[in-house]
C-alpha cells in the first residue's frame, strides 16, 4: 500500500514530505536537546553540590544556585518552545502537503475520465465515477497524510527511546519488548477487523450514492408508481448499516489507543522500579525518573499519533486499492486539434462494422457519401442503429472494421478533433446544467456572445415560451432541465448547436418531443440553412425528413438509400395489444 501512495506523488510531492521529514528530524533533536536537560536540572535541585566544577556554570561566572537554576530552566524552555513550533510549522506544511495532493489527484482523474474514449462511458456510471472523485479524499486524509505524520513522528519516538536506551538499555529494552509484544498482538487483533469494516462502508457509500441518485433522477417514476416507501426504505437501510459500521470502526480504532495509554504508564512505573532497584534511590535516581515521566510525557502523544495513523492507513487501504488501478489504468489523452479541418468535397463510411463489444454487429457492411452542404436523413424504427450509425458519423464511436473518411483520406486523431468542432450534435436526451437558459445555450464557450445566443435561440422557436417569462434568457431550468417540458429542453439542444454556427449539423431525433407545429417551424429554419450546411437528420417519422436531398433506411444493421416513390411510405407502427 505504501508503494503505491509514493508512487502516486509527483517530484514536488516527494520534495515536500522531503522537507517535512527533515523539519521533523530538526524539531526531534531541539526537543531531545530539551528533555534531556531535565536530568541535570532535577539533579541540582537536589544536590546542590554538583554545580562545581560545571562548564556552564563556571562561564555565567558562577551565579548563586537559584539563578543558575533559573538559566538552565530557560534553556530548557527555549529549546521545547522553539521545538513545538517547529512542530506547529511541519503540521501546518503538512496540511498544505495534502490540500495540494488532493486537488492535484483530483484534478488529474477527472481530466483521465473526461479524456476517455466515448465507448468508456457507455461501460461506466456517471455515479460511480463521481464517487470516485470524491474519495480522492480518502487517497489523502487516510493515505498520504497518516504516512506524513508517521514519518514525522517516528524521528522523535526513535531519537527519545534511542536516549533511554542509551542510558539504561536493560531496563528500557525489558520496557520496550514488553510494550511492543502486547500492543502488537491487540492492533493485530483490530488491524483486519478495521479494514473490514471499512471496506464495508465503502461498499455502502457508493450504493448509498446510487439510491439518493436514481430516486431523484425518476422521481416522476417514483410518485406515479407510489415507490416512496421502498426508496425510503432502501435509503435507511444503508443509513443504519453505515452507522453500524462506523461504531465498529471507531470502536476498533479506540483499543490500541486505550491499551497504549495503559501500557506506556506500566512501562515508566517499571523503569523507576528497576531504577531503585539498581540504583537504590538518591538524586540519580529523582532525576533520571524525572527524564522517564517527561520523556513518556513527550512520547505518549506521539506514539499515539503514530498508531492512530497506522489505523487510519488501515482504513484508507480499500481507497487506495480502488483507486490506484484508476490512475494507473493505460490512458491516452485526447490531442488537442490542430489543424484547419474543413469538409470540402464529402463525408464518407466505408465498408463500417461496428459491434458493443461481445454483442453481435449493430451496423455491417455500410457504405455511406454525404456530399458537402446536402442534407441526408436516416430513418428506422426504434433499435435499429441510427443513433450508432450518427456517432460514428461524428467520430464518438470507432468501428470494429471500416473506416471515416474526409474527403477521401482518414484523419489523424488531432485532426478528428478538429473536424469535430466543426459539428453542431443535437442528441436524443439533452443535457441542461442547473444555469440559465442562456448559459445552457453558450455551454462551454469562454467568450459568450449572448446576442448570438438569442439569435440562435430564435430559430430553435425559444422565444414563444421565453420572452414571456420574467426572467426571459436568464431563467433557471433546474437541475438536468426538470423544470422545462420535454419539447422545450429539446429546443434548447438545437439552439446549443446553431449558436455555434457549425459547418455540419447532426439532428438525432431532436424535435421527437415537439408538436407538430413546431416541429414545422424549426425544420423550415433548419431548411433555410440547406445549401450552406451539411445536415444529417436521424428520425423515425418520415414528415421530419421531407426536406432531405436523400433518405437512408437503417433496418437489421444494413443500410439501404430510399427512392423517391419509397420514401413516401412511412415506418410501420409498432402494434399493441
Amino acid at each position: 500500500m505504501i508503494s503505491r501512495l509514493l508512487d502516486l506523488l509527483d517530484t514536488r510531492g516527494r520534495r515536500q514530505m522531503m522537507l517535512l521529514v527533515a523539519g521533523s528530524t530538526l524539531s526531534a533533536l531541539l526537543e531531545l536537546g530539551g528533555v534531556t536537560s531535565i536530568v541535570p536540572f532535577m539533579a541540582l535541585a537536589s544536590r546542590p553540590d554538583l554545580v562545581q566544577g560545571n562548564a556552564l556554570y563556571i562561564w555565567l561566572g558562577q551565579p548563586d544556585l537559584a539563578r543558575f537554576l533559573l538559566w538552565l530552566g530557560l534553556l530548557c524552555l527555549l529549546m521545547l518552545t522553539v521545538s513545538n513550533s517547529l512542530n506547529g510549522l511541519c503540521n501546518w506544511i503538512s496540511m498544505v502537503f495534502a490540500q495540494e495532493q488532493q486537488t492535484r489527484l483530483s484534478r488529474h482523474l477527472y481530466g483521465r475520465y473526461l479524456n476517455q474514449p466515448y465507448e468508456f462511458y457507455l461501460d461506466n456510471h456517471p455515479n460511480t465515477l463521481g464517487f470516485n472523485l470524491s474519495q480522492t479524499r480518502s487517497l489523502v486524509h487516510q493515505g498520504f497524510l497518516p504516512l506524513v505524520q508517521i514519518c514525522s513522528r517516528l524521528v522523535s519516538v526513535t531519537l527519545l527511546v534511542g536516549t533511554l536506551l542509551y542510558l539504561h538499555p536493560l531496563v528500557t529494552a525489558a520496557s520496550l519488548i514488553g510494550l511492543i509484544t502486547v500492543y502488537g498482538l491487540v492492533y493485530r487483533f483490530c488491524r483486519s477487523r478495521i479494514q473490514s469494516t471499512y471496506h464495508q462502508e465503502w461498499e455502502i457509500a457508493h450504493k448509498f450514492g446510487r439510491t439518493v441518485g436514481d430516486a431523484l433522477a425518476g422521481i416522476k417514476h417514483v410518485r406515479l408508481s407510489a415507490g416512496e416507501m421502498e426508496f425510503e426504505q432502501t435509503y435507511t437501510e444503508q443509513l443504519e448499516q453505515m452507522a453500524r459500521n462506523q461504531e465498529k470502526r471507531q470502536g476498533y480504532q479506540q483499543i490500541p489507543m486505550l491499551a497504549l495509554q495503559t501500557l506506556t504508564y506500566s512501562s515508566l512505573l517499571a523503569m523507576v522500579v528497576g531504577l531503585v532497584y539498581l540504583y537504590g534511590g538518591g538524586a540519580r535516581v529523582v532525576g533520571e525518573a524525572a527524564l522517564y515521566g517527561l520523556v513518556a510525557y513527550r512520547l505518549l502523544p506521539q506514539v499515539q499519533t503514530i498508531f492512530q495513523n497506522f489505523s487510519h492507513l488501515d482504513s484508507g487501504r480499500t481507497a487506495v486499492d480502488k483507486l490506484y488501478p484508476e490512475f494507473k489504468a493505460s490512458y491516452q489523452p485526447l490531442p488537442r486539434p490542430a489543424g484547419d479541418i474543413h469538409l470540402t468535397q464529402r463525408w464518407q463510411l466505408q465498408d463500417l462494422s461496428f459491434a458493443y463489444g461481445e454483442n453481435p454487429p449493430v451496423l455491417r457492411d455500410i457504405n455511406l457519401t454525404i456530399e458537402r452542404n446536402r442534407c441526408i436523413g436516416l430513418l428506422g424504427p426504434s433499435g435499429q442503429g441510427k443513433t450508432t450509425l450518427a456517432n460514428l458519423l461524428v467520430g464518438l464511436l470507432k468501428p470494429q472494421r471500416g473506416q471515416l473518411l474526409i474527403d477521401g483520406r482518414t484523419l489523424e486523431p488531432a485532426e478528428l478533433r478538429s473536424f469535430q468542432s466543426r459539428i453542431g450534435y443535437v442528441p436524443q436526451d439533452i443535457f441542461l446544467s442547473d444555469d440559465s437558459i442562456l448559459h445552457n445555450i453558450v455551454m462551454g464557450d469562454p467568450q459568450p456572445d449572448q446576442e448570438k445566443a438569442r439569435e440562435a435561440g430564435r430559430q430553435a422557436c425559444l422565444d414563444e415560451f421565453v420572452l414571456p417569462l420574467p426572467s426571459q434568457y436568464e431563467t433557471k431550468v433546474g437541475d438536468r432541465g426538470l423544470r422545462l417540458s420535454g419539447g422545450q429542453r429539446q429546443r434548447i439542444g438545437i439552439a446549443r448547436a446553431l449558436y455555434r454556427d457549425p459547418e455540419i449539423l447532426v439532428l438525432d431525433e431532436a424535435t421527437s418531443a415537439l408538436d407538430h407545429g413546431t416541429e414545422a417551424e424549426i425544420m423550415l429554419a433548419i431548411r433555410s440553412l440547406a445549401g450552406t450546411r451539411t445536415i444529417v437528420l436521424v428520425a423515425h417519422r418520415l414528415t421530419t425528413l421531407q426536406y432531405c436531398d436523400e433518405v437512408y433506411r437503417v433496418e437489421d444493421g444494413q443500410l439501404h438509400c430510399l427512392e423517391r416513390d419509397e420514401a413516401r411510405i412511412l415506418v410501420a407502427p409498432v402494434e399493441c395489444p
